[in-house]
């Protein structure tokens, strides 16, 4: 029977058939599907809708969904070889998301909005508003039952057009400075350190993996710099969540390798790019394999060829099949121990983790500042890490001991113990657990603002990491040779005129503000002798007043304080009014004063002019001067520089920035009258479209 879900809408129940070979949905199904409790995974539903002649939305369901349940799973956009195909993946997907929305009791279903866009069109040519209003009307007619964000062929753009018509959206539209790629990226760092660092606990044996205060102590930020020393890891994929995960090992100590289909997406600062390398990358020995890229990553030989201790990431499913993931987590007779894989369930949950509180306790989320939300994603995924290896290791049965066959016993217990959504959980334990939270690469940032990183902080990998790229030139669009204000706002600017664009900034100093921008005063006023220049400044003055929306960041560190400006040159009340109207021409109010009103405007100004003196005798030479003329600017001001700075770096990397410290440039390459690349301090090279 169908499953009422809203007036005239239901889901059905829903049955793969049976076809010759496996195809990837089946495939997903039978991998995923053991995971969850039997009661779970026995009765998917679908609900089927043609939007347009050939265009088929629907919504998959791994169970019945409600009010008190609502599904949850982001909208894929695809061209499917059949409508079935397309059903098939629905159910699939949402099965996995079943997984991490049981594992973590986020207060909803598993389930997936899957678009089949039909033979006859191509997703260049795809009416979008056509089809997310009708995603909307699907939405509204389930009344809450259902909520999307992003996925494959969908953007935040699209959420936010959504959410504009309806409350069914949950794409950190709340607040803007939350990446839920990002969270996902943390989780899978707190997996990673409970497979790595299972000790990192304080004496009551509560998780430390929030790196609380290590932006303002030391010793704190020195302890999690080295938390992963001496380790070896593989990243394979560094795309959105990829990339954060990179660049929080290396800055944990580890050495981290890169690996990506678009090898300049892996030259990541201080990790080993080793995607144009003749050997096989899985035959390199590491402590773990990190998984953020594609599907069905692991075939079955190369299983069997593995040199890693654990397989902890991001990718949903990154075997190529169950018999692949068999023999992973399988001992070799005579090579190698078997592999702790840690599900996807587990490790990838970030952002459905970020959901939850965004969907529970929207005050909370909208005031919470991005690091207590990452903060919040590492510690939960390090803690389910634990308890399941735990699990793992309890078994008797010898079928037992792996994460991924103990699955269904930790999510019945998670439903039996965890009444309360994790969303509900945040404020809390932000409370009572934090006050100053960041990630580990803003605690190696600190240590260098102490100018106390060296050499010493990560030797092996900068050792090898500067030998590889001498050997192999890293590549960009754009080079920007030094990351102060002017250097950070280009890297921000090109990066937000094409986000595919890759910009490495490359910084002399071993901190932000060593040159003339942490000299500066951050003063800003319009008036100026050129034209072009006035309206250069007017944008900046503009960008300053309006930090937070320039720069993507809630809770900026740098703030505008308007104080105007009091110009006296000399001029008379003719002149100044003359430049009054330049002023006015550019919208800049101004006010021309005399002395009653400069004094009026600064009482403990002396406004009566300094006498001038004869240089030979020394005495008074009575000269009359003309009365005094003024003119103050309206709307000029200053911030912090050093902030300022801090704020921009923030921004540039949040967008995928390279900005590099402890980078001089000692040449710019040329060939073919043109500038090709720069040659760095020490030896490496970084080859380039474009040299700033």
């Amino acid at each position: 029977p169908a499953s009422e879900a809203a007036d005239g809408i239901s889901f059905s129940p829903f049955t793969q058939r049976e076809q010759e070979g496996e195809s990837i949905a089946k495939r997903m199904t039978s991998m995923i599907a053991p995971l969850l409790p039997t009661e779970v995974a026995k009765e998917p539903m679908l609900l089927k809708r043609e939007v347009a002649p050939g265009m088929t939305l629907m919504i998959g369901a791994t169970n019945r969904i409600s009010k008190g349940t609502p599904g949850n799973g982001g909208f894929r956009i695809w061209k499917y070889d059949s409508v079935q195909q397309a059903a098939e993946e629905a159910v699939a997907l949402a099965q996995g998301m079943e997984v991490k929305h049981m594992t973590y009791n986020t207060g909803c279903a598993g389930a997936k909005v899957v678009c089949d866009i039909g033979e006859d069109r191509d997703l260049s040519g795809l009416n979008k508003k056509q089809l997310l209003d009708a995603l909307n009307e699907m939405l509204v007619e389930l009344d809450g039952q259902m909520f999307t964000g992003c996925d494959m062929n969908s953007t935040l753009e699209d959420m936010e057009y959504l959410a504009e018509k309806s409350d069914y959206i949950l794409a950190a539209i709340g607040n803007d400075s939350v990446n839920p790629n990002h969270a996902t990226a943390h989780g899978v760092v707190g997996a990673l350190l409970a497979a790595l660092r299972p000790d990192l606990v304080d004496e009551a044996g509560k998780p430390l993996c929030h790196f609380n205060q290590a932006a303002n102590d030391e010793v704190v930020a020195k302890r999690i710099t080295n938390l992963l020393e001496g380790k070896k890891l593989l990243v394979h994929g560094c795309g959105a969540v990829g990339s954060v995960v990179a660049r929080e090992l290396t800055s944990m100590g580890a050495t981290v390798y890169t690996i990506d289909v678009l090898r300049n997406r892996a030259d990541i600062e201080g990790c080993i790019n080793i995607s144009e390398r003749d050997e096989p990358w899985w035959k390199l020995e590491v402590d773990a394999i990190v998984p953020c890229s594609k599907s069905s990553l692991i075939t079955v030989e190369m299983a069997r060829e593995v040199r890693c201790s654990h397989i902890i990431g991001a990718a949903n499913l990154p075997f190529a099949n169950a018999e692949a993931q068999e023999i992973a987590q399988t001992t070799i007779p005579g090579g190698r121990p078997a592999v702790n894989f840690m599900p996807e369930g587990v490790t990838s949950a970030g952002a459905v983790i970020v959901d939850s509180v965004e969907q529970y306790d929207q005050d909370a989320f909208k005031g919470a500042k991005p690091d207590e939300l990452y903060a919040f994603c590492r510690e939960n995924v390090f803690s389910k890490s634990k308890q399941v290896a735990k699990l793992a290791q309890e078994a008797k049965d010898l079928e037992m001991k792996t994460p991924a066959a103990q699955m269904p016993d930790l999510l019945a217990e998670t439903a039996a113990n965890q009444s309360t959504p994790i969303g509900l959980r945040f404020a809390p334990w932000r409370q009572s657990v934090l006050d100053s939270p960041v990630t580990a690469m803003e605690a190696s940032r600190s240590l260098s603002r102490r100018n106390i990183i060296g050499a010493a902080l990560r030797p092996a990998a900068r050792h090898e990491a500067r030998a590889f790229s001498t050997a192999t030139p890293q590549t960009a669009d754009v080079v920007i040779c030094g990351g102060g204000i002017m250097g950070l706002n280009i890297a921000y600017q090109l990066k937000g005129r094409d986000p595919s664009m890759r910009v490495v900034v490359l910084e002399r100093g071993s901190a932000l503000g060593v040159g003339s921008s942490g000299w500066s005063t951050g003063f800003m006023r319009a008036f100026y002798s050129f034209d072009e220049t006035m309206k250069l400044a007017l944008d900046g003055i503009r960008a300053f007043k309006n930090w937070s929306s320039y720069t993507g960041i809630k809770e900026p560190r740098a703030y505008f304080t308007e104080t105007g400006a009091l110009w006296m040159l000399g001029k008379t009340g003719e002149e100044n009014e003359i430049m009054q109207q330049r002023l006015k021409a550019f919208g800049v109010d101004s006010t021309v004063l005399d002395a009653s009103g400069v004094k009026e405007m600064f009482p403990s100004m002396n406004t009566d002019p300094y006498p001038e003196y004869d240089p030979e005798t020394g005495e008074e030479t009575g000269r009359v001067f003309p009365e005094l003329s003024a003119l103050y600017e309206h709307g000029c001001g200053h911030l912090d520089s050093s902030s300022c700075l801090e704020d921009m770096l923030d921004a540039v990397r949040r967008e995928g920035v390279d900005y590099r410290f402890q980078a001089g440039v000692s040449k710019v390459l040329t060939g073919g009258g043109k500038a090709t690349g720069v040659e760095l301090e020490d030896g490496s090279v970084v080859m380039a479209g474009s040299v700033v």
